[in-house]
Protein backbone atom coordinates (compact mmCIF):
# COMPACT_ATOMS: atom_id res chain seq x y z
CA UNK A 1 0.00 0.00 0.00
CA UNK A 2 1.47 3.24 -0.90
CA UNK A 3 1.90 6.03 1.11
CA UNK A 4 -0.39 9.45 1.27
CA UNK A 5 1.94 11.67 -0.96
CA UNK A 6 2.13 15.50 -1.07
CA UNK A 7 3.43 16.81 -4.57
CA UNK A 8 4.27 20.66 -5.33
CA UNK A 9 3.55 21.39 -9.03
CA UNK A 10 4.30 25.23 -9.48
CA UNK A 11 2.56 26.60 -12.66
CA UNK A 12 0.81 23.07 -12.73
CA UNK A 13 4.04 22.01 -14.59
CA UNK A 14 4.97 18.01 -14.17
CA UNK A 15 1.27 17.26 -12.67
CA UNK A 16 0.28 14.12 -13.95
CA UNK A 17 -2.32 13.80 -16.68
CA UNK A 18 -4.41 11.84 -14.22
CA UNK A 19 -4.49 13.65 -11.36
CA UNK A 20 -5.04 17.03 -13.46
CA UNK A 21 -8.30 15.01 -14.88
CA UNK A 22 -9.26 14.30 -11.14
CA UNK A 23 -8.34 17.96 -10.21
CA UNK A 24 -10.50 19.15 -13.03
CA UNK A 25 -13.41 16.85 -12.67
CA UNK A 26 -13.93 18.03 -9.32
CA UNK A 27 -13.98 21.49 -10.15
CA UNK A 28 -16.76 20.33 -12.82
CA UNK A 29 -19.24 19.32 -10.41
CA UNK A 30 -18.08 22.05 -7.57
CA UNK A 31 -18.38 24.95 -9.63
CA UNK A 32 -19.98 24.21 -12.98
CA UNK A 33 -20.68 27.50 -14.22
CA UNK A 34 -16.59 27.44 -14.76
CA UNK A 35 -17.43 24.72 -17.47
CA UNK A 36 -20.32 26.46 -19.79
CA UNK A 37 -19.94 28.46 -23.05
CA UNK A 38 -16.47 28.32 -24.24
CA UNK A 39 -15.13 26.58 -21.63
CA UNK A 40 -17.65 24.04 -21.06
CA UNK A 41 -14.84 21.35 -22.52
CA UNK A 42 -12.06 22.89 -20.42
CA UNK A 43 -9.33 20.70 -19.30
CA UNK A 44 -7.04 23.57 -17.38
CA UNK A 45 -7.31 24.27 -13.35
CA UNK A 46 -6.33 27.97 -13.40
CA UNK A 47 -5.52 30.45 -16.29
CA UNK A 48 -1.53 30.30 -16.21
CA UNK A 49 -1.29 34.17 -15.78
CA UNK A 50 -2.50 33.71 -12.46
CA UNK A 51 0.41 31.64 -11.20
CA UNK A 52 -0.55 28.66 -9.37
CA UNK A 53 0.85 26.51 -7.58
CA UNK A 54 -0.84 23.34 -6.94
CA UNK A 55 -0.74 20.90 -3.96
CA UNK A 56 -1.81 17.89 -4.28
CA UNK A 57 -2.49 15.12 -1.50
CA UNK A 58 -2.53 11.68 -3.51
CA UNK A 59 -2.44 7.66 -2.50
CA UNK A 60 -2.00 5.19 -5.41
CA UNK A 61 -3.00 8.26 -7.86
CA UNK A 62 -5.83 8.70 -6.50
CA UNK A 63 -6.69 12.83 -5.57
CA UNK A 64 -7.45 12.99 -1.78
CA UNK A 65 -6.98 16.73 -1.47
CA UNK A 66 -6.08 19.76 -3.86
CA UNK A 67 -5.08 23.30 -2.87
CA UNK A 68 -4.10 25.77 -5.49
CA UNK A 69 -2.32 29.36 -4.01
CA UNK A 70 -2.54 32.21 -6.93
CA UNK A 71 -1.02 35.47 -6.66
CA UNK A 72 -0.71 38.66 -8.90
CA UNK A 73 1.31 41.67 -9.35
CA UNK A 74 -1.21 44.90 -7.69
CA UNK A 75 -0.49 48.78 -8.97
CA UNK A 76 -0.45 50.28 -5.97
CA UNK A 77 0.08 54.17 -5.34
CA UNK A 78 1.17 54.36 -9.52
CA UNK A 79 3.91 51.64 -8.46
CA UNK A 80 4.17 48.17 -9.28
Amino acid sequence: MDKIRLKIYPNGRGMPPLIKQQVVDFLRIQWPEGFIGQNRLRAWITRKNQHPTNFVLSENGLVISHLEVVWKYLRHAGKN
